[in-house]
């Protein structure tokens, strides 16, 4: 019979086509196929990837597994399935693939090395850090030896093995490591090279997950400069640099600055890649999280809306990026008030990611502990102990008790053994867990200085106000010089030291710092946004407590802040009716001592 024409579309290598052409027309007991891998949709996978493993088995049972052609049909087969099925379906033909690879060709042949690279990958998607770092180890000398130590695919090694050090917290074997592929990139190719700038790129990433926000943002600068130079402002590396370089500034605190950043670049992005392209996405949800941070939550719900059904339609309603995009809508309808909505998206993208990650997925687990940090939001300190607790466990298990997202999860745990009044056990939990800070991450690390802020905030409830106030003023110069004077966690520790000066009977010194934090955050922030009239909330208090001379200007404040409530969440928001019960409490008590009679006690003195 005439040999039909086979079609094997955007999956085999041009090269290796007419082999396979040849291969199947040779053999005239075999029916000829059509097959079209097509990366359209989920669906769309799914019937290719079956397609392509049914066509494959037929092949491989006429040919043998070790033939050359059939090796290369059951890589594409496997990628098919990884993109059809996800990741956890296809660690076993990997597997046997590297066995097929060491036999047919050798443990140390290139196609081997290769696959071995692709476990190794396979793991790092699953989370599975360690057995990806071991298997790229276990790879390394051997692509050296064969390959050589500046060559292309053992640099592109070894920036592997510096993304698995990083998913691990192990920040400075990341970076050195990374270091080094740069230098010999430097040196073999030039600092204006595509791939020197990327691994450039890489070492930015590598300060950004440290939070060395300034060597970032300096780098990332450099970076763009160069790629605009280079290849133009319309390329895509320079787009992503100029993405990469408003998340250094993000990470700062400098929301306006960044807010603007990531316009420009979403705009050129949707012109030049497409309104959907997933960069172009990341982009817009990254801009949506600067409109969260300035208080602008409607239009952070906007904008994190479109990206969410973007990615729905464009990556599959499971996809991870899809999933993460929900949780942070989600948390924009939290900020609003809109708990029951929130909660319903909560719910649905933490099955989804348990069912299709699995339940210890580091990614799992940091959704976790974002539902727990919502809870602390809505003040369900019981709901939020349990998951934190919970949460803290799981990761220093599988991550290890050192990882960054185990300490950060360790110190929202610690926030609510706080809240529950239950001091002597959060006094403990933070010792332990600065302890780990300072020496993993150090001592003026971000996430280190946050958890010494609310360290001192534990001190204070049990009344040791003489070491809060010494741990406050060492940590508040260090965010100063560190984040800058007008960073939100700056500010927030600068109002702990306000408390603790209240609670010293210090009013005096509470108000001008609660002045300071409040008018700065105006500035900063918005006179609307919530930290903004949390700000001018604390300042009333303080303004009551000096006595019944300040209590109309301490009734005033709380005034503005019910108004603006209102007009901002709606007259049934919980914050507003907060305030309503505030601010008709204060009435009450003004009225009495408008009505009490000469001589009688001073009840704000009692």
């Amino acid at each position: 019979m005439d040999a039909e024409v086979v079609y094997i579309r955007d999956a085999v290598p041009e090269t290796f086509r007419s082999q396979i052409l040849h291969e199947l027309r040779s053999r005239q007991d075999f029916n000829p196929i059509a097959i079209s891998v097509q990366f359209l949709d989920p669906a769309g996978l799914r019937e290719s990837a079956s397609i392509w493993t049914k066509e494959t088995t037929n092949i491989e049972a006429l040919l043998g597994k070790a033939h050359p052609i059939v090796r290369v049909l059951r890589g594409v087969m496997i990628l098919n399935m990884a993109f059809a099925n996800g990741l956890t379906t296809i660690e076993r033909e990997a597997k046997d693939q590297i066995q097929i690879m060491k036999m047919a060709l050798g443990p140390e042949h290139p196609d081997t090395l290769a696959w071995i690279v692709n476990l190794a990958l396979v793991y790092k998607e699953q989370g599975q850090w360690k057995k990806a770092q071991q298997l790229l180890q276990q790879a390394h000398e051997p692509i050296e030896k064969v390959f050589g130590k500046e060559h292309p695919l053992a640099l592109s090694h070894l920036e592997h093995l510096a993304s698995m050090y990083i998913m691990q917290g192990r920040g400075e074997e990341a970076e050195r490591t990374q270091e080094e592929v740069l230098k010999k990139r430097k040196a073999l190719l030039g600092e204006e090279h595509p791939n020197t700038l990327k691994s450039a790129s890489g070492l930015a990433s590598i300060y950004t997950s440290q939070g060395r926000w300034k060597d970032a943002e300096a780098l990332t600068k450099q970076i763009k400069i160069t790629r605009k130079r280079v290849f133009g402002e319309r390329h895509t590396d320079t787009l992503v640099s100029m993405a990469h370089h408003a998340t250094a500034i993000r990470g700062q605190g400098r929301w306006e600055d960044a807010q603007k950043k990531y316009k420009k670049v979403a705009k050129a992005m949707k012109r030049v890649l497409g309104p959907n392209h997933p960069d172009t996405l990341t982009t817009m949800s990254n801009l949506a999280s600067t409109y969260g941070k300035l208080g602008q939550v409607e239009k952070a719900q906007m904008e994190y809306e479109k990206v969410t059904e973007s990615m729905k339609r464009i990556l599959g309603p499971e996809h991870p990026d899809t999933l993460s995009c929900s949780v942070s809508l989600g948390t924009t309808l939290s900020d609003q008030g809109r708990w029951d909505e929130a909660q319903k998206l909560f719910d649905e993208a933490g099955e989804t990611m348990k069912r299709v990650l699995g339940e210890e997925h580091p990614r799992t687990l940091e959704t976790m502990a974002t539902f727990a940090k919502n809870y602390s939001v809505q003040r369900r300190w019981m709901e939020a102990h349990e998951l934190y607790e919970s949460t803290a466990e799981a990761m220093e298990r599988i991550l290890g008790s050192e990882h960054p997202d185990t300490l950060n999860c360790t110190v929202g745990l610690g926030k609510a053994l706080a809240e529950l009044g239950r001091n002597d056990e959060a006094h403990n939990v933070f010792g332990k867990t600065m302890t780990l800070m300072k020496r993993v991450r150090g001592q003026e690390h971000p996430d280190t200085l946050n958890a010494a802020a609310h360290f001192g905030n534990v001190l204070i409830r049990l009344a040791r106000w003489d070491d809060a106030l010494e741990l406050l003023k060492t940590t508040v110069q260090a965010m100063k010089n560190a984040l800058g004077e007008t960073d939100e966690e700056t500010l927030k520790t600068m109002e702990f030291m306000a408390l603790v000066y209240y609670q010293q009977g210090r009013l005096q010194d509470a108000e001008q710092l609660q002045k300071r934090t409040t008018e700065t955050r105006k500035i900063v922030l918005g006179p609307e946004h919530p930290a903004s009239l949390l700000g001018m909330n604390n300042l009333a208090s303080i303004l009551w407590k000096q006595g019944q001379h300040r209590w109309e200007e301490s009734r005033q404040l709380d005034v503005v802040v019910m108004e603006t409530q209102m007009r901002t969440k709606g007259k049934e928001h919980p914050d507003t009716v907060r305030y309503k019960e505030l601010v008709a409490s204060k009435d009450s008590q003004i009225m009495e001592l408008q009505e009490r009679k000469p001589g009688q006690a001073d009840p704000s003195i009692m």
